[in-house]
């Protein structure tokens, strides 16, 4: 009997010994490959931060990004951030590049011409050929009316022509990212004040 509990118990052991090993094998190739993706550590924004405000520790933390994903002239260097002013618009989580900071207060109002204003429009991808819009183009703004009480019938149709792109996304030049233009989210458009109407009333 007390053979037979001896040699029960070497088995249960023995179970107990390649259902282990076969646990730690398979957590172990889990590991490997989560840890295949080659990752380097950058700064991000922790919330969004507006154009010109002054950057210090709070505004940013550094977050792990595969190396493939960032973007050239990634800041990993606090030193490099600290006392610097936010050239463009920064959004939560957004990785903070060298382009995006300054070393100082960025004056565009100089830009404007006299008689003239800057007002935004958002673009969407399938609205628009976002991609190639870039600050200093000249471009058509075209209005869609849906019908309702005063509206007869849905219509599209241009209420501006030939007006000057200011910005693209808060860049007032030419901004190339990995070889490829940046993707228009929101347009700034230089008008006169009749035009700036305009556009008031068709939004």
């Amino acid at each position: 009997m007390r053979a037979k509990s001896i040699v029960l118990i070497v088995i249960a052991l023995g179970c107990g010994l390649v259902a282990s090993i076969g646990i730690s094998q398979v957590l172990g190739q889990k590991g490997s490959g989560e840890g295949g993706v080659e990752t380097v550590p950058v700064y991000v924004a922790l919330a969004d931060i507006d154009i010109n405000e002054k950057l210090d520790a709070s505004h940013v933390k550094l977050e792990d990004w595969p190396k493939d994903k960032v973007p050239p002239g990634a800041l990993q260097d606090l030193k490099d951030i600290k006392d610097k002013y936010a050239r463009v618009r920064l959004y939560e989580g957004e990785v903070l590049t060298a382009r995006k900071i300054a070393d100082e207060v960025s004056n565009k109002s100089i830009d404007i011409p006299v008689g003239y204003r800057v007002s935004s429009v958002k673009v969407q991808m399938d609205t628009a050929v976002s991609f190639l819009i870039q600050p200093g183009d000249r471009v058509d703004i075209i209005a869609t009316f849906h019908k309702g009480r005063d509206v007869p019938q849905t219509m599209t149709m241009p209420i501006l022509r030939n007006v000057r792109v200011f910005a693209v996304n808060s860049e007032t030049e030419t901004e190339i990212e990995n070889g490829k233009p940046i993707v228009a989210k929101t347009v700034s458009l230089l008008l006169k004040e009749d035009q700036d109407e305009v556009l008031s009333l068709a939004a």
